[in-house]
């Protein structure tokens, strides 16, 4: 049986392939492996080595060690630590080490996630486009303009030491106070405020679906859905839970939209107990009452007659000054009257326009 190899075997092999100048090294002594370290190889050598490299037989009985290297079999001998407790210890420290930065990183992240939140709650706008460059907590900008959320962020690090100092010592790709992390973190809330809404719904069984087309600032349209249900603390919520932007506008679309969206969050369709549209796919009964004394509009005397009731409206509207005369010559001439102002027509509701027919024709 073949006796394992040791590290003066190794030596000696090592000094016999750099010795060796004259012919070419055979048997497992051409392994490419002990030349690695070889200065100044003939290049016959480097030849012979690359062309005809050493493939043990079969019944080659390979070294018991991990490693080959003459610096790992010296290690082994002096009772140096081994290769797998010292790739475990390293292992430990980088683990450590990265488990402090995935620390220190949340604490920073704390504020700014705190600050986000607090602008959602109050609905007040982040003004993102105001919000490129560091956050100088020392000076104003120089045209005193300045996002919410940075304003609120320097107002906050005013009265917390340990956030003046992250934002002051912090690197230029750690700050945080970005648009593009804001967006982030609106995205993460709005995924868990979901998520939450959605789960309530499954525990409420049944629900209603409320959906309206509406149009953002910049002329797109949108499509808000809405769930309508009731707690198990007997409590009915109407919580919106996107807005979809439809690819078309036409009825089957849009409720092949809603269906979609509905399954995506595991919602059964079977469960929908009642569906309110305002127009989406038929306008409702109010709407229709509505749309009827529009048309009567065409009437050049109906038109005629609006005109002139909604520019007296403004006009007296229009300036304090105006408002209190009419309120005193109501006073002297309808002092009976409850109401002592003039209501401008409204351009969408018929019921509010009568509202303000009404009160026209009592002054």
């Amino acid at each position: 049986m073949k006796r394992q190899l040791t590290m003066q075997d190794f030596v000696n092999r090592k000094k016999k392939a750099k010795t060796h100048d004259e012919g070419l090294p055979t048997t497992e002594v051409s392994d490419i492996g002990h030349f690695v370290n070889v200065a100044h190889l003939p290049k016959e050598k480097r030849v012979h080595l690359l062309e005809n490299p050493w493939v043990p037989d079969k019944n080659y009985q390979f070294p018991v060690v991990a490693d080959s290297s003459a610096e790992f079999l010296l290690a082994q001998e002096r009772g140096v630590v081994p290769i797998d407790e010292m790739v475990n210890t390293q292992l430990c420290k980088e683990r450590k080490k990265c488990r402090k930065e995935e620390n220190e990183y949340h604490r920073r992240l704390h504020p700014i996630v705190e600050t986000v939140i607090l602008c959602g709650v109050q609905e007040l706008a982040f003004r993102g486009h105001r919000d490129s460059g560091p956050l100088d907590l020392d000076s104003m900008p120089a045209n005193g303009k300045e996002s919410n959320f940075k304003a609120l962020l320097r107002f906050r690090a005013s009265g917390d030491k340990q956030l003046y100092k992250d934002i002051k010592t912090a690197p230029k790709n750690m700050l945080l106070t970005s648009w593009n992390v804001q967006n982030q973190i609106i995205e993460v809330c709005s995924d868990v405020i979901k998520e939450n809404s959605v789960n309530s719904i499954k525990q409420a069984g049944i629900y209603s679906v409320i959906a309206d087309s509406t149009t953002d600032i910049s002329a797109h349209g949108q499509l808000a859905l809405v769930i309508r249900y009731v707690t198990e603390g007997g409590h009915v919520r109407e919580d919106m839970l996107s807005l979809i932007k439809p690819s078309q506008t036409t009825g089957a679309a849009l409720a092949d939209e809603i269906m979609q969206f509905l399954r995506k969050l595991v919602l059964s369709l079977t469960n929908i107990r009642g569906q309110g549209y305002d127009g989406v796919y038929t306008h409702c009964a109010s709407h229709r009452l509505n749309l009827a004394p529009e048309r009567a509009l065409t009437v050049p005397g109906v038109r005629n007659m609006l005109g002139i009731v909604s520019e007296v409206s403004e006009f007296l509207s229009g300036s304090a000054a105006r408002v209190q005369v009419l309120e005193k010559k109501v006073d002297e001439y309808v002092p009976d009257s409850c109401k002592k102002r003039v209501k401008p027509l409204c351009r969408t509701r018929w019921v509010e326009q009568h509202e303000s027919l009404r009160t026209f024709d009592m002054f």
